[in-house]
């Protein structure tokens, strides 16, 4: 094969794993989003058993004859405090796949810069040789 031919097989070459990697990107962002809808299904199945748990204990207060102010204020702060650690761990969550998104477009970027450069070069040594 002459080395005009050669480079030309490798800019196609090259593109076509331009056009992979741009794929594959897609692919696991895909994945990133899936996993958030995950855990923010997870927060509101999570919040919505709280609020059933806060109502049947409600129900249960409001029937009692004595003075339940304690009952009450110590209901408030455990769905509080089970709501802040939900909120938490799945901000951690979200934060991770943030990360992950983040890490994952730095590497597709600094991959196509690579790839364009080699397309480039190769384009240039076609126009040298002609």
């Amino acid at each position: 094969m002459e080395p005009n031919q050669a480079m030309r097989q490798d800019i196609i070459q090259k593109e076509k794993e331009m056009e992979d990697l741009y794929s594959e990107l897609q692919r696991e962002r895909l994945k990133i989003e899936k996993e958030r809808d995950i855990i923010m299904s997870k927060k509101r199945a999570f919040s919505d058993m709280l609020q059933e748990e806060y109502e049947m204990a409600a129900a249960i207060l409001r029937r009692q004859e004595w003075d339940t102010s304690v009952e009450w204020q110590a209901l408030n702060q455990y769905i509080e405090s089970y709501d802040i650690m939900a909120d938490e761990a799945s901000n951690d969550q979200l934060k991770k796949l943030d990360l992950k998104d983040e890490e994952l477009v730095e590497n597709f970027l600094r991959q196509r810069r690579r790839l364009e450069w080699d397309i480039e070069e190769n384009y240039r040594r076609l126009r040298e040789s002609k």
